[in-house]
């Protein structure tokens, strides 16, 4: 089973692309942290680690315009999706291989309601529904440092929140 399941800040807005057939994707990079303890130190120690995730779906309607609508630079989002890896040839004949995370539905997205990177915060709970009315995903409260260099809001975080 090839599953993946991260939840970090949104580093970009949404670049969408269209396909010849009409359907969507939504690109954007998610910054995801780690926490580890330095061995000699004893201190705990942060990074940042970056992922592409794609986003795909139908002309309109669907994941592509929640992603749109929800994802903006420094909101928290959860992701589920596929490991997808992809080779590109450079223009010097060298091979590269590039990691990134596919999402297609719109179950493989979630939205964390809080003050985003650039100030702005959500007066109520987005109400997004799928054509039969129904909410799609969870919708939980997050915090946002507002700080460029600390996507993650790393900062402000104490060692037993996480």
């Amino acid at each position: 089973m090839n599953l993946v399941l991260l939840t970090g800040r949104v580093g970009r807005d949404p670049e969408v692309k269209s396909f010849s057939n009409g359907d969507r994707v939504a690109r954007l990079s998610l910054a995801t942290k780690r926490r580890r303890k330095d061995p000699q130190s004893g201190q705990i120690l942060e990074q940042a680690d970056w992922h592409s995730v794609n986003f795909y779906g139908p002309a309109q309607g669907g994941v592509v315009d929640r992603v749109v609508q929800l994802a903006r630079k420094g909101a928290l989002i959860t992701v589920k999706g596929e490991l997808v890896y992809q080779t590109s040839t450079l223009p010097d004949g060298t091979k590269i291989q590039r990691a990134s995370i596919a999402v297609r539905g719109q179950d493989g997205f979630e939205f964390h309601v809080g003050p985003r990177a650039d100030g702005e915060t959500p007066v109520q709970k987005p109400k997004v529904t799928d054509q039969g009315g129904e909410p799609q995903g969870e919708v939980h409260t997050g915090v946002d440092s507002g700080d460029d260099l600390d996507p993650l809001g790393l900062g402000s975080l104490d060692d037993d929140e996480f």
